[in-house]
């Protein structure tokens, strides 16, 4: 986000380009996979995919003094481990749609 808001005209449309272009080649697969889904439909959950990896993924990677402190005080639940958090968080929001959809 901060290279986004910090990144030239040019920079962010050909980024943004490069994402819709990328969203649209995976449509075709994702329409196999849920069917039931809309278009908007998928495209929102290209969106939530992205807004969710941008967050998730750097919010996991802790550094060592992080990882000793959380162990310190056994928190195990402000531990987020990416692959388990990211897999609930997208059932959890496709299971929502499909149940509306």
């Amino acid at each position: 986000l901060s290279l986004e808001k910090n990144s030239s005209r040019d920079v962010y449309k050909t980024t943004k380009q490069a994402l819709v272009t990328a969203m649209a080649g995976a449509i075709p697969a994702m329409r196999k996979a849920l069917p039931s889904l809309t278009e908007e439909q998928l495209y929102d959950f290209c969106m939530v995919h992205h807004a969710l990896m941008a967050g998730a993924w750097p919010m996991s990677q802790y550094t060592p003094m992080q990882e000793e402190v959380l162990d310190e005080l056994a928190i195990p639940q402000l531990k987020v481990g990416f692959r388990a958090f990211y897999q609930k968080a997208i059932l959890g929001y496709l299971r929502g749609v499909v149940g509306t959809a």
